[in-house]
Formats: C-alpha cells, sequence, structure tokens
C-alpha cells in the first residue's frame, strides 16, 4: 500500500489533528498516515497556516452558538476566503488607480475561472489563503510607500504587511516570489 503525496484530505486531517489535540500538539506530531511507510514530521515538512487559520476561525464561529462540524466548516472555508479576496483586490487596485478600478477589479476576479477552481466548495487548499494574504500585502506595502501618510500610519501599514507576508510564508510555497520581488 502507498500513500501518494497528493492527499485531498491532508489539510482537513492537520486541521482535526490541531482541533482535537491542541495546537501545541502540531509541533510535536509524527503522520503516519502520510509518506506510508515511513510517515513525515509534519511541523516540518508541511504548511501550518492553511489548518491554523481553519482552527482559529472554526472557534470563533462556535464561540457564539454557530454549530457545525468542522469538515463541513473546512468545505467552505475557500467560498469564505475566495470573497474576502475580492475585497483584497478592491483595497489594492483602490490604492493604484482609484475606487472605481477597485471595483471592475474584484469584479474580474470574482468572474476569473482560476480564481473560481482555487475557491471552490471543498477545495481546501494553500492557495485560498495564499493569493488573499499575497493581495492584502502588495496594499499594505503600497500604503507604506505612500508619501501622504504619516510616519505613524507609515510603521502601521508596514507592520502589517509584514505580518501578512510572514503568515503567507507559513500557509503557501509561493511566498518565495512575493520576497524576491
Amino acid at each position: 500500500l502507498y500513500i501518494s503525496e497528493f492527499d485531498p484530505y491532508q489539510q482537513y486531517r492537520q486541521a482535526l489533528h490541531i482541533y482535537e489535540k491542541g495546537f501545541v500538539s502540531w509541533f510535536t506530531w509524527y503522520d503516519t498516515k502520510s509518506w506510508f511507510p515511513w510517515g513525515r514530521d509534519t511541523a516540518t515538512t508541511n504548511y501550518a497556516g492553511i489548518p491554523f487559520t481553519a482552527v482559529i476561525l472554526y472557534n470563533f464561529l462556535r464561540s457564539p452558538g454557530i454549530s457545525t462540524d468542522l469538515y463541513t466548516f473546512c468545505a467552505i472555508f475557500p467560498v469564505i476566503f475566495g470573497a474576502a479576496t475580492c475585497v483584497a483586490i478592491y483595497i489594492f487596485t483602490k490604492e493604484v488607480w482609484g475606487g472605481q478600478a477597485g471595483l471592475f477589479a474584484a469584479l474580474f476576479l470574482a468572474l476569473s475561472s482560476s480564481h473560481i477552481t482555487r475557491t471552490s466548495l471543498g477545495f481546501f487548499d494553500d492557495e485560498t489563503v495564499g493569493i488573499f494574504s499575497m493581495l492584502l500585502t502588495f496594499a499594505f506595502f503600497l500604503k507604506a510607500l505612500s508619501t501622504k501618510r504619516s510616519y505613524k500610519a507609515t510603521i502601521i501599514y508596514s507592520t502589517l504587511a509584514a505580518l501578512l507576508i510572514a503568515y503567507l510564508a507559513a500557509s503557501w510555497g509561493a511566498f518565495r516570489y512575493i520576497v524576491a520581488l
């Protein structure tokens, strides 16, 4: 029996592990169900951004009493971030070309077949938070570079951009392109 590297339920199993055993258990978890027969050290071979974000948002939704299971939430998760990415591209494009261009960019992204396939129901993978955080990183970076802002606003926007690029690095391997840029 050989389990391939591509496991569509891998991210869900990781989120379930974090939900059941806590956030700290991620760093000591040796996953014996992946990369059979040897298994793998999950903390050093996988990006923690997706499962951590899913569990944090799932716990946030459960706190006011919204009842759903983690599997259903992980299926809906890409759709939520797909809508949030449309807002992120609006913020980014508004900073560069203005509000009307931002609305058109959000509309074009919402209708983009590539974006739809990566944020469709059940596509619980890295691109869902990766594209979102990449666009917000660009937006906050441009806001930090603006000469119209105060020194305090520049520090706040540059800190937000740095935090988002750190989140991107924890979530998606394509962060290398953004760091190189």
